[in-house]
């Protein structure tokens, strides 16, 4: 279904909750995907941005950006990638019918076809009138729980090229991987 849009934005909220930590981690952003190849995502904790060729990665906290050659990049985030590759990378299993943000949504769970996959275990819950995923849970092999939930998705938005531009702040670290094997 997201390979069929030529753009699309979306805000989301995502929760971390860490089986090492009592506290549960919570941020907010936004998503932008333009021609299959390219994606933004803004959060209050980074910043991810690839023009199809190089993704860069800004973590706020630690004040340092990561480029890389996206080919290379592994990255939950590249939606692009992770969301229209789940057929090949999962196999799928129905579980249920469930209302979510008042949408009648199936719940579908994933698990890797390869062994040893840093995502251990994946939900989606999609929306069945439009295909949509409205939740992804996953938890990772370090047991952190995942989740986030898409608000506000508008197929086939306007959006510039130069919003796929990334400018690495003033006094941020630059750590490039570009040429490295």
């Amino acid at each position: 279904k997201y390979k069929s849009f030529p753009s699309l934005t979306m805000t989301f909220t995502k929760e971390v909750k860490s089986k090492n930590f009592s506290t549960t981690e919570k941020s907010k952003g936004k998503i932008w995907l333009k021609d299959q190849d390219k994606f933004r995502l803004d959060s209050d904790q980074e910043q991810i941005v690839s023009d199809g060729k190089i993704i860069w990665i800004y973590v706020k906290e630690n004040d340092q950006v990561t480029k890389n050659n996206r080919a290379k990049a592994k990255n939950i985030f590249d939606f692009n990638q992770t969301l229209a590759d789940f057929k090949t990378n999962y196999k799928g299993q129905l579980l249920r019918n469930e209302k979510f943000f008042d949408l009648s949504c199936y719940v579908i769970e994933l698990t890797p076809k390869a062994g040893h996959e840093f995502i251990t275990k994946l939900f989606l819950w999609v929306e069945d009138k439009t295909s949509l995923i409205r939740k992804i849970e996953y938890y990772d092999i370090n047991e952190n729980k995942i989740s986030l939930l898409f608000h506000q998705i508008n197929p086939n938005a306007k959006i510039s090229d130069k919003k796929f531009i990334f400018k690495v702040p003033a006094g941020v670290e630059l750590v490039d991987l570009t040429n490295s094997p």
